[in-house]
């Protein structure tokens, strides 16, 4: 079948005609081999802009369309209704935004211009492979999965627990929160992290509609949009959480000293060890790496120093299969390592740390208590953040990380606040705070 496209562009009264050359861009198209007819409306969307373009589409004979306008998620039922009308299937209309992302966004209309012209281009290219889809029913399950229980997958499983759905929150590691959670102060105004998320770790916890899963990832997903059968594999933490108090006794005889991987190995901690303080859920977890146990040595001190009877050694992991109608994927960031910048001395020069050391450093269960000390324990006279460590560069990220920023304002309040003699050098590309 020949495609026959038209395209539809929108003045939207000044918002598109004084913002852009309406004219260049409808002679562009219009003497365009790939379109069968061009139109400019004052509305398209008005009840004589959808009558002109239904008449179009059928006189035309048209069987794809293209409106430049505004943005789909204002109108774009608007129109597929225009095509349904006129007898065409809804799914062969390709929307441009040329008001939100052109005429609104750049000042120089030949560069808005420019800009629109290629959107537009692109649609063209787009909806020759539109095929005409039918709307449908399927019978599909309510409840939902969230990987990840960092802030982002806590938020999203207690708003899908508010529409009485079951949510299934898994998480890799032995506790909830993600780096976050290991922060003591949070952006902008120093606010106790803890204090801050306090209620929301304690909703998804005890709530009836979470099931939480932790030292879990997933092993495979199967079906289709709507029925998920999804295969979850857990590891044995070595510790029962239904019995274990956090109490702690049972890392205090624990004689294996390994690096503290969650605080960026500055501290030593122990085989089998609640992850940090404040961790939720509040429970052990026995390291299967260096546990002396697991390396055959015949050690079992701590299931003799727990009181409870928690620690067991025999559990192995555990296998569950769950349906879902939905999989949100949250699951966090890595950190870019510092050896990929040696020219910034990370790891090879005293002083130079990680954002993520720093954070260890200022907290109070952190090895100086909280004090802010170079490594001879003597407060610094000047301190250097360097933003933009890994990102906006081609050599390794060439977007923006949106978080370096702000996390140097935050630790320029905690040092002034801290040391006030204490000189402060920002050293960045370009200041950036998304969503401010």
């Amino acid at each position: 079948m020949e495609i026959r496209t038209g395209i539809f562009i929108c003045e939207c009264g000044p918002n598109i005609k004084n913002l852009l050359d309406i004219n260049a861009l409808y002679h562009h198209f219009g003497r365009s081999e790939a379109v069968a007819t061009a139109r400019v409306l004052p509305f398209c969307c008005t009840p004589d802009g959808q009558t002109l373009i239904a008449e179009e589409i059928v006189t035309n004979r048209l069987n794809r369309v293209v409106i430049a306008a505004c943005s789909p998620l204002e109108h774009e039922h608007t129109f597929s209704s225009v095509l349904t009308r006129a007898g065409l299937n809804p799914f062969l209309l390709q929307m441009v935004n040329i008001r939100e992302q052109c005429a609104w966004v750049t000042p120089d209309v030949r560069e808005a211009t420019a800009k629109a012209i290629t959107l537009v281009q692109a649609a063209i290219a787009r909806v020759e492979f539109h095929r005409p889809l039918v709307a449908g029913e399927i019978e599909c399950q309510a409840d939902v999965l969230v990987v990840g229980a960092g802030i982002a997958g806590i938020s999203a499983a207690l708003t899908l627990a508010q529409k009485q759905r079951k949510v299934y929150l898994i998480e890799k590691s032995p506790c909830i929160g993600g780096k976050a959670a290991r922060f003591q102060h949070m952006f902008p105004d120093l606010q106790c992290t803890s204090c801050v998320f306090a209620d929301q770790f304690d909703k998804v916890l005890h709530s009836e509609r979470i099931q939480l899963f932790t030292t879990t990832r997933v092993q495979s997903v199967a079906g289709y949009m709507g029925n998920f059968l999804v295969q979850l594999s857990q590891q044995d933490r070595g510790v029962d959480l239904n019995t274990c108090v956090g109490c702690g006794l049972c890392q205090e005889v624990c004689p294996v000293n390994v690096p503290d991987e969650s605080h960026e190995g500055l501290p030593q901690r122990r085989a089998l060890s609640i992850p940090y303080p404040g961790a939720l859920p509040h429970a052990a977890v026995i390291d299967r790496k260096h546990c002396l146990r697991f390396q055959g040595v015949a050690c079992d001190a701590c299931q003799v120093a727990c009181p409870y009877g928690a620690v067991r050694y025999d559990g192995g992991g555990i296998r569950h299969q769950i349906k879902v109608g939905a999989i949100v994927l949250a699951t966090g960031c890595d950190l870019f390592d510092p050896r990929r910048a040696p020219q910034y001395g990370c790891g090879s020069v005293p002083n130079v740390i990680t954002s993520m050391e720093w954070e260890h450093l200022v907290n109070s269960d952190g090895p100086t208590g909280g004090r802010i000390l170079k490594s001879d324990s003597q407060p610094p006279s000047t301190i250097a953040l360097v933003h933009c460590v890994g990102s906006r560069d081609a050599a390794s990220h060439e977007c923006c990380s949106g978080i370096c920023c702000r996390l140097s304002l935050k630790y320029t309040e905690k040092i002034l606040q801290d040391l006030p003699e204490t000189r402060v050098n920002l050293l960045h590309t370009e200041l950036c705070l998304p969503g401010r």
